[in-house]
């Protein structure tokens, strides 16, 4: 994905499996760089795939801990994304843009569960090896062209 459109329609022609991976793959990369409020607050579409992406590569412990980050951020969406809102006026200086985005942390407590052990080398290394067997279990779906 190069950033043209929406994560929605580039996704309109890949395979279920495929999904899934990008959905983890996203949700990696977006927390490693800045948690997973981060991931939600970038790529809010991606919210409920990777739950079931966490499921289907049989990662029990990080799926029921986003599962209660998903119950607290749907809790609150309506004042993240007025954060979002406020983050993307242009017309504001961007300190004010960057606090708005800032403030969001705030608002989603239950990412620190998971954020205590996702940086851990152990995690990383759980983590890798679920994501290879995923791969393994999915060559089908995964290297399918529509």
């Amino acid at each position: 994905w190069k950033g043209e459109g929406s994560h929605a329609a580039f996704m309109s022609d890949m395979t279920n499996e495929q999904k899934l991976y990008f959905a983890l793959i996203n949700f990696e990369s977006q927390t490693n760089n800045g948690g997973v409020y981060q991931f939600l607050f970038n790529i809010p579409d991606l919210a409920i795939i990777t739950l079931e992406a966490m499921e289907r590569a049989k990662m029990p412990k990080l799926a029921n801990d986003y599962r209660k980050v998903l119950e607290e951020y749907f809790g609150k969406f309506d004042t993240i994304r007025e954060l979002n809102s406020k983050f993307q006026d242009e017309s504001s200086s961007w300190d004010k843009r960057w606090n708005s985005f800032a403030d969001g942390y705030k608002e989603l407590t239950t990412t620190d569960t998971i954020e205590d052990y996702f940086y851990k080398d152990d995690f990383k290394k759980e983590y890798s090896k679920a994501m290879v067997t995923f791969v393994k279990e999915n060559q089908v779906g995964l290297f399918r062209v529509r």
